[in-house]
């Protein structure tokens, strides 16, 4: 019996608990493609025949009552190298990216708590209240001519958030 008051309370609720955005506004917000405009002054063309490029986002289940929440989204791009790919400075890019994703952090009200950069990527951990993300961008050539980016965010948030 107890089952069926829940349910008639979320149904008569319009199931908004089951259905409200759980995730930080860095993370709702996030887009790979802005980012890598953002940064990239010259040398990458992300449009047109020579771009394209794939987004996919999964996200994961609330636990018991909507308390806890864990999501994931991955986004890709592929971008042709201008010029053949003898000019682009990859290194000046990655930087210029971290920026990019660092402000973007910092612009929506989380905290950075953690990050670090390789070789052709980088990574973030931030805070924003009981939420706790993370952000893994990564880049590489490809056939020469291209060069792909990828972008793996993961949120957790509630009572006991925790990532690790």
């Amino acid at each position: 019996m107890p089952a069926l008051l829940v349910a008639a309370a979320l149904v008569g609720s319009g199931c908004s608990a089951l259905t409200a955005s759980r995730g930080s506004s860095f993370f709702d917000g996030f887009s790979l493609q802005k980012s890598v405009k953002n940064a990239s002054r010259s040398g990458l063309d992300c449009s047109g025949a020579g771009g394209g490029g794939g987004i996919g986002s999964s996200a994961g289940g609330f636990g018991f009552g909507g308390r806890e929440y864990h999501s994931h989204k991955g986004e890709s791009l592929s971008c042709r190298l201008a010029g053949g790919g003898e000019s682009f400075d990859e290194e000046g890019f990655i930087s210029a990216l971290k920026r990019e994703v660092e402000g973007a952090i910092k612009e929506s009200g989380a905290k950075i708590v953690d990050g670090g950069q390789s070789a052709g990527g980088f990574s973030y951990e931030y805070a924003s209240g009981d939420v706790r993300g993370r952000v893994k961008v990564t880049g590489r050539k490809r056939a020469g001519v291209y060069y792909s980016v990828q972008a793996d965010l993961e949120e957790s948030g509630g009572t006991g958030a925790n990532l690790r």
